[in-house]
């Protein structure tokens, strides 16, 4: 019996087989892939410079205002790959997981009293934990902090007790969701690193570590506050 004669006969039904069992594992394997390959990618990228750092009076009461600079991080949903178009990142949301300070020795020191805690979107409802949308190749404003003229610092509610040999000095209030009663979210002078985790219901989490140099010193414009008194940087 020529054994090849009939493995030659078969091969077209081998083909078939081996055919529908692909188009078989495509049509189980195709969705999960795609959207694995499609998943919005969310990067954080901060300058010290306008449009991120810049300078906004905060109100203290009905007549009185305080000059103030905002720092705020970028958000971004990364442009789509070659392959497939990424999709809308959805309900996204930056978590500010844990604060250390440079010591003296060149080390990091945890700061304990820094409450871990969502923050706030720029130019959205104060409690707000989300940003509802960020499309492919778009951005977001999300507050990372502030600094009031230290001489209205106790009138915009942001004396830290534990400050007080830096009273007259610049102190940076993170903005946080929900401002603790304990004020562990303002920092005075120093080198800070703040992680924070950028994640959305339909993205992998991203986390992004900040470093924060606050010299103390204060100035009434931009160009002479950001870089020189107040510099924050993406690590």
């Amino acid at each position: 019996m020529d054994c090849s004669k009939f493995a030659l006969m078969d091969l077209p039904n081998w083909l078939n087989a081996i055919s529908s069992l692909l188009l078989a594992i495509i049509a189980i394997f195709h969705e999960p892939i795609r959207s694995r390959l499609s998943a919005p990618k969310l990067k954080a990228t901060i300058l010290s410079a306008a449009p991120d750092c810049v300078s906004v009076p905060v109100s203290l009461n009905k007549n009185e205002s305080a000059n103030a600079f905002y720092l705020r991080l970028r958000i971004e949903n990364l442009v789509s790959n070659c392959f497939f178009n990424r999709a809308v990142a959805k309900n996204v949301e930056v978590f500010a997981e844990k604060l250390e300070k440079k010591n003296v020795n060149g080390g990091w020191d945890d700061v304990s009293s820094f409450p871990p805690m969502n923050l706030k979107w720029a130019n959205r409802p104060q409690h707000e934990i989300y940003s509802p949308a960020i499309a492919p190749g778009m951005w977001r404003h999300c507050d990372l902090g502030h600094i009031v003229d230290p001489e209205f610092k106790a009138k915009a509610g942001e004396f830290n007790q534990k400050l007080l040999n830096n009273a007259d000095k610049v102190s940076l209030a993170f903005d946080l969701v929900v401002s603790p009663n304990h004020r562990g979210h303002i920092v005075g002078p120093g080198e800070y690193r703040l992680n924070v985790v950028i994640s959305s219901e339909n993205a992998q989490p991203k986390n992004s570590t900040i470093r924060i140099f606050i010299s103390g010193e204060w100035k009434p414009e931009e160009s002479e506050m950001f870089n020189k008194e107040v510099a924050v940087s993406i690590i």
